[in-house]
Order: structure tokens, then sequence, then C-alpha cells
């Protein structure tokens, strides 16, 4: 198989893995596959799950706290690895106890032989910490009327 070929191959299991909701996306992961959540805003430590019985009980959460999410503006960046992309794009819906949640995300993905070898997923903390109640002063809030970073003129 070509690096062209490969890269296309594991294009197609990263964008599967936006259009799949809980322990549906494990068949696109290897046996020891992995997520991180470096910045997280609930417990302000550091979320990892490896292996697919983690993996499971991460995604399986998600899909009842987040019944309504949806990724959007979804933008694919390979590296120059193609084993390596990075992905931008924005998450919205509303979380089971009510509060809507929106934020920017930026994914890292790690790949093996087609599979997700490992996710590192990166969003605004405050965004999250407003969705779980935390009161944040008005500057640091989303702002729907600033332009994306694209349009702004800036590359990756």
């Amino acid at each position: 198989m070509t690096e062209q070929e490969l890269r296309e191959k594991n294009l197609d299991t990263v964008k599967q893995y936006f259009q799949l909701h809980g322990s549906d996306r494990l068949r696109l992961f290897t046996e020891d596959g992995a997520k991180t959540i470096p910045f997280n805003p609930s417990h302000l430590k550091v979320f990892s799950w490896r292996g697919k019985e983690q993996l499971t009980n991460n995604f399986e959460f998600n899909k009842q706290d987040l019944k309504s999410w949806e990724f959007k503006d979804m933008e694919f960046y390979p590296g120059l690895d193609p084993n390596l992309f990075l992905v931008r794009c924005i998450g919205e819906g509303f979380h089971t106890r009510g509060s809507y949640y929106k934020n920017f995300y930026l994914f890292t993905f790690r790949m093996k032989d087609g599979l997700i070898q490992e996710i590192v997923e990166y969003m605004n903390p405050i965004n999250g910490m407003v969705a779980d109640g935390f009161v944040i002063p008005g500057e640091y809030l989303w702002d729907d009327t600033k332009l994306p970073f694209s349009e702004l003129g800036y590359k990756f």
C-alpha cells in the first residue's frame, strides 16, 4: 500500500469516528487504543482511557450524557506522516441535565493499520465549566460573533 493509499484509508476511519456514537466506535480502534483529554473542565485532571473496555465506558457515558450532540464545521488536516491527523471542529448539544454546551475542538489521531491507536481531544475548558454550572466572567465565554480562525487568515 502506498503512503497516499494509507493516508486515505486512515482518513476514512477518522471521518467514521465522527459519524458513529457510543460503542459503535470501538470497531475503529486497535485493541490497545486510547483516548486522552488533557484539559478536563469537570475535574481539573487529565482523563485517559486505554483498551476497548475503558473506551466503551467513556463512549457509552458520552452517548447517554450528550443525547443531542453533534460535531460540525469539520476540518481534516493530514500530517506528513500518513498515520497522523488533526481535526478541527465545533461540538454542540444539550447535556441530559438540560444545559446547552458548545465548544471548539482540536483532535489528534494517531493511526495503526487503518485503525485508531490514540486520540487526544482538546477543547476550551472554560466552556465546559459553564455547561457544568460554573459562573465565569463574560469575556471568557464563547462568542458567535467572532470569525473562525480560517476566515481571519490563520493557517494550520
